[in-house]
């Protein structure tokens, strides 16, 4: 706040949220301190027969001295958006003070602009500087008026009797400061989460089209080799066999008959991955809770056996992790069901220090010795593409004696706080 009070902070700052009414305070502080001067200096002048002399004219190059170092200080600061440093407004105070005494030492009936004076001690200062202000002032008065060794000298109930209204003052003009400071606190808090609500939604958003984008990009690379590459060898094969057929009927017929094997193989990829862009996406609902659901609609589906354990702070990973760990889980749950003739499954999703862990189980044949060297598995193949993407670990091999175990690390670094939900 550069040593200024929150009510100026505010004044300056119109993007703080619930400022308005302070600033309408501070306009009217303003033309509180203003007209109270020119009132008074008009109640001099008016009850002072003409032709004036050198005592109204000092009077009145002091007051226009006030408003010029007002205007200097408060309303120039305000529209150049320049903050007044608490030296600067110290200074200030203290030339305005010197002022002021000269005037009620030519006309005491500037005596109550010391109440104006104090008021904008408490709107223009921090509280710790301008309550020993407020003392400071009521002891200069207290010396011009009777001297400080009369005024301390004087009986008990005298010297409580003049500090009463500087007491109240202070209290009164305190607790007003102080709601002000609270109420400015308050609106800086509600600033910085909607800052920071703001960059969670932007976050979010790139989020998303980053695994938008990935998605995208993996889908191309299983059309690109899978589809791709079995349209090219068809082309050949195609030309091959119509050199062929006229010389070798026999060999041609062998050729298409390879060819219908390639067409439904490829097929067989290009239905994968329609059911892959028609299989639902989580759309922000928790991980923990659409796995449960879709064990239980699988088992009810198939009769299988399904165990599925997984911690609750899953929900707390990002975007592009959980989606990841889903399609995963997703993947292995139908090559159980159509590969696997297995009776149980277990899953087990758990957070660690180092990373997310998943571990999917089942009883059933397990993976051929060879399946690498096989053609089609491209959802294996998408598996592991997805969490390798991301840096993470996928391993395939047999659970035990019988069925297949699919394991899988995803590291934690990226996981740039919790997902939107819990903003």
């Amino acid at each position: 706040m550069n040593g200024a009070s929150p009510a100026l902070t505010f004044e300056n700052d119109p993007s703080l949220p619930g400022g308005r009414q302070l600033r309408r305070l501070v306009y009217v502080w303003k033309v509180i301190y203003l007209g109270s001067l020119i009132v008074t200096l008009g109640a001099v002048l008016g009850n002072t027969p003409t032709p004036w002399g050198w005592r109204e004219a000092v009077l009145m190059g002091l007051v226009s001295l006030q408003v010029v170092l007002f205007f200097g200080f408060f309303v120039v600061a305000h529209y150049t958006r320049r903050s007044l440093t608490q030296p600067h407004l110290t200074g200030y105070f203290l030339l305005n003070l010197g002022l002021w005494l000269i005037e009620w030492h030519l006309e005491t009936g500037f005596w109550w602009i010391i109440w104006v004076q104090v008021l904008q001690l408490y709107i223009s200062l921090p509280l710790k500087v301008a309550v020993p202000a407020t003392g400071l002032i009521f002891l200069v008065v207290a010396h011009f008026e009777s001297g400080l060794d009369q005024f301390f000298g004087s009986p008990v109930g005298v010297v409580i009797e003049r500090l009463i209204p500087w007491l109240i003052v202070s209290i009164s003009f305190s607790f007003i400061s102080r709601l002000i400071q609270a109420n400015q606190e308050r609106a800086s808090l509600i600033a910085e989460l909607q800052a920071a609500k703001q960059e969670l939604e932007l976050a979010h958003q790139q989020e998303v089209e980053l695994v938008a984008l990935r998605e995208r990009e993996r889908l191309a690379r299983d059309m690109h080799d899978s589809l791709g590459h079995a349209l090219v060898a068809l082309s050949v094969q195609l030309e091959a066999v119509q050199r062929l057929y006229p010389i070798n009927p026999e060999g041609a017929s062998k050729q298409i008959d390879e060819m219908k094997t390639l067409t439904r193989t490829s097929m067989e990829a290009l239905r994968h991955t329609l059911t892959g862009l028609r299989t639902p996406a989580l759309n922000h609902r928790p991980l923990a809770q659409t796995l449960a659901e879709l064990c239980a609609e699988t088992s009810q589906r198939t009769g299988l056996e399904i165990k599925c354990q997984v911690d609750k702070e899953v929900d707390r990973l990002n975007l592009a992790i959980t989606e990841a760990l889903w399609r995963v889980i997703q993947e292995a749950l139908m090559n159980v069901e159509k590969h696997a003739a297995a009776r149980s499954v277990q899953i087990d999703l758990a957070m660690k220090p180092e990373g997310v862990s998943l571990r999917v189980a089942d009883d059933g044949l397990g993976l051929p010795s060879d399946y690498t060297r096989r053609p089609g598995h491209y959802g294996l193949q998408g598996m592991r593409e997805r969490i390798e993407g991301l840096g993470g670990v996928l391993s395939l091999g047999r659970n035990g004696q019988a069925g297949t175990l699919i394991e899988t690390h995803l590291p934690l670094i990226g996981n740039n706080g919790h997902r939107e939900a819990e903003a």
